[in-house]
């Protein structure tokens, strides 16, 4: 018997009981939707779009990034640091996972490795924009020395001006 095609939920025609490939123009147009709904704080609906691209495309790091994001977002450290590790498993010089989990270590009380995970990630980034960041994250000891870094913007401040909001603590002007 032949298969009939039918639609799947993203809309896209599958036959029945076949995985539905996908292409590069499709996988960058959901990443793209799933940034645009983490983006708007709609941590929840990102975070169900990201796992559903990852059961159609498991090798797709930039989804597993996102996820890892998303739990971040939510507090979930040690989801989002057990994603991180995994990906880092595969390819110990991803910038991105290795800045997410210095963060996440960060977050975690771990000033320690997290310093030593945002060295590491200096070392082997190409990126301008993660550069920056990390120099400036660097600056401050990893035992605070006073200051610490904002979740939002990420810039090194002094402690008394970073105020908690949803757990995670922000500079005044985030």
């Amino acid at each position: 018997p032949v298969a009939t095609p039918t639609p799947t939920a993203t809309g896209s025609v599958a036959a029945k009981g076949a995985a539905t490939p996908l292409t590069a123009e499709a996988v960058e147009k959901r990443l793209e939707e799933i940034r645009g709904k983490l983006e708007m704080g709609d941590v929840a609906a990102a975070l169900s779009m990201a796992q559903e691209l990852v059961g159609k495309k498991p090798d797709c790091t930039e989804a597993k990034i996102l996820i890892a994001r998303c739990f971040g977002k939510k507090g979930e450290f040690n989801k989002a640091t057990a994603i991180l590790q995994n990906l880092l498993a595969t390819d110990p010089n991803h910038d991105e996972a290795l800045f997410l989990l210095g963060r996440c270590l960060q977050e975690t009380g771990k000033a320690k490795e997290a310093h030593e995970t945002f060295q590491r990630c200096l070392q082997v980034t190409k990126s301008e924009q993660i550069k920056a960041r990390l120099e400036e994250i660097l600056k401050v000891p990893p035992t605070g020395g006073g200051k610490e870094v904002c979740a939002s913007c990420m810039e090194s401040v002094p402690s008394v001006q970073l105020q908690e909001v949803d757990g995670k603590r922000i500079c005044a002007e985030c």
